[in-house]
């Protein structure tokens, strides 16, 4: 798209992103809450560190699009959708979601029991 190929307009979409990264519970990752968010899903409008990124990624696109913040390309409407959701509204839904008996995962929970939930 146009938008995608301004590069005014990325840097834009960029600061914003900056800003919003850096607000209350965007600053941690929204998974596991280590406090290296420079990765994001755009469709779920969640800020994420890059081992969780890791494990986005490995879902598919179908599930999750993961992006690199600082390297990717944004449209307006998924800069929209971070201010909108973020990690502590995207949280209050998905972790109310969370089956009975499994808790959220930490930085030091290992790869196999994240993808297991």
């Amino acid at each position: 798209s146009a938008q995608k190929r301004d590069p005014k307009l990325q840097a834009r979409f960029q600061d914003e992103l900056k800003r919003l990264r850096k607000l209350g519970a965007n600053a941690r990752c929204a998974d596991c809450e280590d406090g290296d968010t420079r990765f994001a899903s755009a469709n779920l409008g969640i800020f994420l560190c890059n081992r969780c990124y890791g494990l986005h990624r490995a879902l598919g696109t179908h599930v999750t699009k993961s992006k690199v913040l600082a390297l990717d390309t944004w449209s307006e409407a998924e800069v929209a959708h971070f201010a909108a959701v973020g990690n502590e509204r995207a949280n209050a839904y998905f972790l109310a979601k969370l089956p009975e008996g499994h808790e959220r995962p930490g930085p030091q929970t290992s790869d196999q029991k994240v993808t297991l939930l």
